[in-house]
């Protein structure tokens, strides 16, 4: 940096926070009433399998407001409305489910009775007692099959329940019980991954709620994407954390940048569409400066830094001009700070060299700012740096 000032920037504007807390809050309100709508159709498709669960699905509540703690206050709310309903359904389709195995289990026990050779009718009579013990144990053990089992699961404990049900040896009804226990278990087991990682995920998303961009539209993909019943990637947090650093950053970024131009622009600088995306790249953009046609003023942002450097063109000419030009600069300088503060942007330097410091960048270049200058300092134009 040479005759020139680096400052990092705070963004201050109520109006510019208001709206970002705004895009957060419906963010979280639409993906609440989405988990609404998914948890209606889940239990419609149990309703459908048996019978109605007597359990009331919260429909969501779109919102018109615009005020960012209405909406989120709302979000919330959808949010512990589904939590608490998911929970009722579950038990419900366990319920359910349990009494539609035992019928099933009954219906076989006495439609296999009546069938029985009559030579091994007495044996079976005097094995249906534990049958039906065994059968009761199955029946117990089937009612803590969680209701968010996923079907495979469902249809093996069914098998295993149909099996104990059918009079055979009492020693594999013993094994098959084993069996569905060690099912059961493990249905449990996975339910709790789920719900843990359904509310670690809930939280990941919060962190990029209102965000854009990229990255951040990447990231929310790859959290829908992750089974919920597998562990979470170790370093998923931290990947989050970054998109959601980075993500932050660009919003702050494009509004210092933003209000840069606009600052520039009262002060009569006429300034090129492209002016936000020049000073975002690696050159950044030269201003022509009205004290000197031989000079100019480079403008850069990087990591949270506005950089302000005075340039000479043409390192052939003397330099008597040099602190004309720098203290020209100096003086627009504090106008920029001060007009950035009543645009909600705050700057605070973090590097300064007075004006005569020695430390002017000079190029080789002939100044690409042709035209005289006119006296009213407020007419030159944006033109992107030559490299040097």
């Amino acid at each position: 940096m040479s005759d020139g000032k680096a400052s990092s920037y705070r963004v201050v504007s109520a109006e510019e926070l208001r709206r970002r807390a705004l895009a957060a809050a419906r963010d979280r309100l639409d993906r609440a009433n989405r988990a609404a709508l998914e948890l209606g159709a889940l239990v419609s498709a149990a309703a459908t399998t048996y019978g109605g669960l007597d359990v009331e699905v919260p429909a969501g509540s779109p919102s018109a407001s615009d005020d960012p703690a209405v909406i989120d206050k709302l979000a919330h709310q959808v949010e512990s409305q589904v939590a608490a309903t998911r929970s009722r359904a579950h038990e419900a389709i366990a319920r359910a489910r349990s009494r539609h195995m035992q019928e099933a289990a009954n219906s076989l026990l006495t439609s296999l009775r009546p069938t029985e050779p009559l030579a091994e009718l007495k044996t079976a009579r005097a094995s249906a007692p534990a049958v039906e013990v065994q059968l009761d144990d199955a029946l117990r053990i089937v009612r803590r099959l969680p209701g968010d089992a996923p079907s495979s699961a469902v249809e093996r404990c069914g098998q295993l329940v149909t099996e104990i049900s059918s009079v055979g040896p009492e020693t594999r009804r013993a094994v098959l019980l084993t069996a569905l226990r060690t099912e059961v278990q493990a249905a449990r087991d996975r339910s709790e991954t789920v719900t843990m990682n359904r509310d670690e995920l809930a939280r990941l998303y919060r962190q990029l709620d209102g965000l854009d961009g990229e990255e951040a539209s990447s990231m929310r993909g790859y959290l829908r994407g992750l089974p919920l019943d597998s562990p979470l990637p170790s370093d998923l947090v931290a990947r989050v954390d970054r998109v959601r650093q980075e993500a932050l950053r660009e919003q702050d970024r494009r509004f210092a940048l933003q209000v840069t131009r606009e600052v520039l622009e009262e002060q009569g600088y006429a300034l090129g569409e492209d002016f936000v995306t020049v000073v975002a790249s690696a050159d950044g953009a030269v201003l022509p400066l009205a004290a000197s046609r031989r000079h100019g003023v480079r403008v850069r942002e990087r990591a949270g830094q506005l950089l302000f450097n005075v340039v000479r063109f043409d390192k052939t000419e003397d330099g008597s001009s040099d602190d004309d030009a720098a203290t020209a600069f100096c003086q627009d300088f504090e106008t920029i700070v001060h007009r950035a503060d009543e645009h909600g942007l705050s700057m605070t330097r973090v590097v300064h060299f007075e004006a005569g410091s020695g430390r002017m960048e000079v190029r080789d270049d002939e100044s690409p700012f042709t035209e005289a200058v006119k006296n009213d300092r407020r007419s030159p134009q944006v033109r992107e740096r030559r490299s040097s």
